[in-house]
């Protein structure tokens, strides 16, 4: 196995650091935003989130808290290989953020080769979905917010 790090652009962000690691600190928020056909499938505590994939039981835990500097994520569950997701927060400001996902995972070289630049694609997909939601704008791709 070996180590594969993947970081994303940093973000500025109009928040300061407090209020990004709250959002971020109880994963039950989560819950409230998920699509009604997944929340029966999904356990959302503050500390993790699981659920079911092809019958077997995978998710994230909070792995470490540092008040309003960085949390971080493990797996938890039937994952094939560990991994660990970091989200940091620094001050810019009194009353901003710079933000930066990191995924770390001790991958198989099989799989390394087959999905070590799709890492990268992952990470920046999120950086730019976060990005958004931190302006006020729900991602294109997201349609768990659909009157019927």
């Amino acid at each position: 196995m070996g180590a594969t790090h993947v970081k994303g652009r940093d973000l500025v962000v109009k928040h300061p650091p407090v209020v990004l690691y709250t959002i971020f600190s109880d994963l039950r928020r989560f819950a409230e935003n998920l699509p009604a056909d997944l929340k029966d499938k999904v356990r959302i505590e503050a500390d993790s989130i699981v659920g079911s994939v092809q019958g077997m039981e995978m998710g994230l835990r909070v792995d470490q808290r540092i008040p309003y500097s960085l949390i971080s994520f493990a797996e938890t569950g039937k994952f094939p290989f560990p991994f660990k997701f970091y989200f940091h927060f620094s001050p810019v400001g009194l009353d901003s953020t710079l933000f930066n996902l990191e995924l770390e995972a001790e991958l198989p070289t099989m799989v390394k080769m087959m999905v070590g630049g799709k890492l990268q694609e992952m990470v920046d997909k999120v950086t730019d979905q976060l990005e958004q939601a931190f302006n006020g704008k729900i991602p294109q791709e997201y349609n768990g917010y659909q009157n019927s």
